[in-house]
């Protein structure tokens, strides 16, 4: 059925591959008579210092017909309590404890797929434990979803950091991500290519199932990344908006946390096939370091060719950050450092290890290769 929803979607001719992302906050709320159930799952794993102000902010959605299903996934500190406590308040909100990890899966993807199979809506959304939105968000997005006859609506949150270095950090990853993912073409249903983003998944139940739930991406890292992937391939239609301000994640606290997230997803960005994720880590060196150091080389063609490669930079970033993240360009070669030692130390560790660790378990490569991209 909704594999003709796609070939209707590319035969009425839309080309936006050229349209600028558009923005959610710049969207209508719209007014229906008739709004679809929406299911919010919501995933945790030991989140107990973020988890309640992010659920509230859910709670507090003006969405008319929704309900929250909390998947609390084998905590070890208080979240399955605050999550019980919570529900007790809210008649919308459902609480599914889950003991055990199944064999052939990473643990957040078994805890969606679990929240996703108890839910009741036409619509899920998936998001993460520490994602704020404001009130209206929700609504939005669906009116949005619905006016375009999207299957699968993604929505860029807003990353918020501390510190000179993360802000570089966080910076250049985005402008990594917009050169690699080219999400403005998700549009086009002649592009192929799909993006998924965490904070933020809204996909149709029957477009879920029809995809192969998160079973088919159990041991993906990058599940988000890959169930995007999964509706473009489809021939579903699939959209991503940027959030701004109506959708808020405090992504990494510490050069530490960032450096080890970068662990579980080096190596699964680039498929797990080895030859492609060098040359990838040398290209971004290649991008973002060299022509800080043939600044000084000596000759003066090299410094005036590098000075206007750091300028093309410069503005690349600029344009495709919020302006809390500029100041992040009084240390741009210092964040470039800082992303392509990540990247080598990602990869260097995974072939050490033989593959990651995630949470408390390990899972080796010949694990994770066997869920591929197709």
């Amino acid at each position: 059925m909704h594999i003709e929803r796609g070939a209707r979607h590319r035969s009425l001719g839309r080309s936006p591959q050229n349209q600028a992302i558009r923005r959610l906050a710049y969207e209508p709320i719209g007014h229906r008579p008739h709004w679809p159930r929406v299911s919010i799952v919501v995933p945790a794993h030991n989140e107990e210092a973020s988890l309640e102000p992010a659920v509230r902010s859910l709670m507090a959605q003006d969405y008319p017909d929704l309900e929250i299903v909390l998947v609390d996934d084998r905590s070890e500190d208080r979240t399955g309590a605050i999550m019980d406590r919570l529900a007790r308040r809210d008649p919308r909100l459902r609480v599914i404890h889950v003991r055990d990890l199944p064999p052939g899966w990473m643990g957040k993807n078994h805890a969606m797929w679990v929240g996703a199979q108890a839910a009741t809506g036409e619509w899920f959304l998936f998001t993460d434990a520490d994602v704020h939105m404001h009130p209206d968000t929700v609504r939005r997005a669906v009116e949005y979803a619905l006016r375009h006859g999207l299957d699968h609506l993604t929505v860029a949150p807003l990353l918020t950091v501390r510190g000179l270095v993360l802000s570089a950090w966080v910076g250049l990853f985005t402008l990594l991500f917009i050169a690699s993912e080219r999400p403005h073409r998700v549009r086009d249903p002649r592009s192929r290519h799909g993006v998924g983003i965490g904070a933020f998944n809204l996909i149709r139940r029957e477009v879920y199932d029809a995809i192969g739930t998160h079973r088919a991406i159990a041991l993906r890292p990058d599940d988000d990344r890959q169930l995007g992937r999964r509706v473009k391939r489809h021939g579903y239609a699939q959209e991503m908006l940027v959030g701004g301000e109506l959708i808020r994640v405090a992504w990494y606290r510490t050069v530490g946390e960032a450096l080890r997230g970068m662990e579980k997803h080096a190596l699964a960005g680039m498929d797990y096939r080895w030859t492609k994720a060098v040359a990838g880590v040398a290209l971004v060196a290649l991008a973002t370091l060299f022509p800080w150091a043939a600044l000084f080389l000596g000759d003066a063609w090299i410094a005036c060719s590098s000075a206007g490669a750091i300028v093309a930079i410069a503005a690349g970033y600029l344009l495709s950050n919020p302006p809390h993240l500029w100041r992040g360009l009084l240390v741009l070669p210092v964040g470039a450092a800082m992303l392509v030692y990540g990247l080598a130390r990602a990869l260097l560790l995974t072939a050490i290890r033989g593959g990651v660790h995630w949470g408390s378990r390990f899972f080796s490569l010949d694990q994770l290769k066997q869920n591929r991209s197709m």
